[in-house]
């Protein structure tokens, strides 16, 4: 029995003359191509949590002439909670637009769409890897503007810049700048060679680790002269620092090993031309190879680590300026940063599900009724 065909086509993909021959040599009694126009054919193809903005990437079919789309984000509710737009110049298939907001508001976006466009390809979903971690910065050395490039967190601060909000204290006394950076509530905090703190603040920041925080450490000359009791390092260290090279030491510079297999770091590149001169030495342990997430050629931990509570402790066994190595000059340096603050949101996210699953057993423990 005759019937119609319908041929249903997206405007992007259409069907070529052979394959309509084919459905109208079906015979049926109507045939009926629906097709979709090209120019509505948009897509969101990439988005980016930089320090100001949400930088959002789009793609279009139909370059012919300039053209301005809607933007909204929608947070996990589907509330929307900020605007922006996206503008196609005449000719151009690309374009971006920014949406504008705090970054504490930018890190709660589920979801950008397109608001004219009610299509898969005009919607883009955020995970927990969009979003932007605040990270306070603390040295031990007061800042030299006049010589930058000596100062211990201008590498830090270069590497982190595009992946992190960075807060630094007014303060240089540390017993008063580590809580005023706790009280803006960091994902992370990087200590650049800092030895011995204020017996008052190991208290606030344990406490601030155990719920979460993840604490980096970097060598230098205070650090390897601290005590080597420090609550705040994962690994018991040797007092002193480690020579290699120089008219007073037998040990050549030392290149780095391939990342192990289980640390965050796999998966880069095998370092090529990076070389440690000094190091802070880890006292050998039964768990110490568990807790390394890199090494030197000769063995000897580049960066070590340890959990405590829902945090963690990481420690570069280096100077965070060029003195000791040049890996803050490398993009390793960068990638392993950038990996660590990951690392971190990964912990803020298992932290808030706990939080949820802690809700939900209580709301179930407290409305079951007890048995009698």
């Amino acid at each position: 029995m005759p019937g119609t065909l319908a041929f249903l086509s997206d405007g992007v993909e259409a069907g070529d003359g052979k394959v309509m021959a084919e459905l109208a040599a079906l015979a049926p009694e109507n045939f009926r191509l629906i097709e979709g126009g090209k120019d509505h054919a948009v897509a969101i193809s990439n988005s980016a949590n930089d320090a100001e903005s949400m930088v959002v990437s789009a793609t279009r079919l139909d370059t012919a002439g300039a053209r301005t789309l809607p933007i909204t984000a929608y947070d996990t509710r589907g509330r929307a909670i900020a605007n922006g737009s996206v503008a196609f110049a005449a000719g151009e298939g690309l374009a971006k637009g920014t949406l504008a907001a705090p970054f504490e508001l930018r890190n709660d976006f589920a979801r950008i769409a397109i608001d004219s466009t009610a299509t898969a390809g005009g919607t883009f979903l955020l995970d927990d890897g969009f979003r932007r971690r605040r990270v306070a910065l603390l040295s031990g050395e007061a800042r030299d503007q006049s010589q930058p490039l000596l100062s211990p967190l201008y590498y830090i601060n270069r590497a982190l810049a595009p992946y992190a909000d960075l807060v630094q204290p007014n303060e240089s006394d540390l017993a008063v700048s580590i809580p005023e950076l706790l009280a803006q509530k960091p994902s992370m905090l990087i200590m650049a060679d800092i030895g011995r703190l204020p017996d008052e603040t190991y208290g606030p920041i344990t406490k601030w680790i155990e719920n979460g925080g993840t604490l980096v450490r970097f060598a230098g000359p205070r650090l390897a002269a601290a005590p080597a009791d420090d609550p705040l390092v994962p690994v018991t260290l040797r007092q002193g620092e480690r020579a290699l090279g120089g008219a007073l030491s037998w040990s050549e510079p030392q290149p780095l090993a391939d990342y192990p297999a289980l640390s965050p770091f796999a998966g880069m590149p095998k370092p090529e031309g990076i070389l440690v001169k000094r190091q802070v030495l880890a006292e050998p342990t039964a768990d110490l190879s568990s807790r390394t997430w890199a090494s030197l050629a000769d063995g000897t931990p580049l960066v070590t680590t340890k959990t405590q509570g829902a945090g963690r402790i990481i420690l570069f066994h280096v100077s965070a300026e060029a003195t000791w190595s040049n890996l803050p000059i490398s993009g390793d340096f960068v990638e392993m940063l950038r990996r660590s603050v990951q690392l971190s949101a990964q912990q803020a996210a298992w932290r808030a599900k706990g939080r949820q699953r802690a809700r939900r057993w209580h709301h179930t423990a407290c409305s079951t009724p007890m048995a009698s």
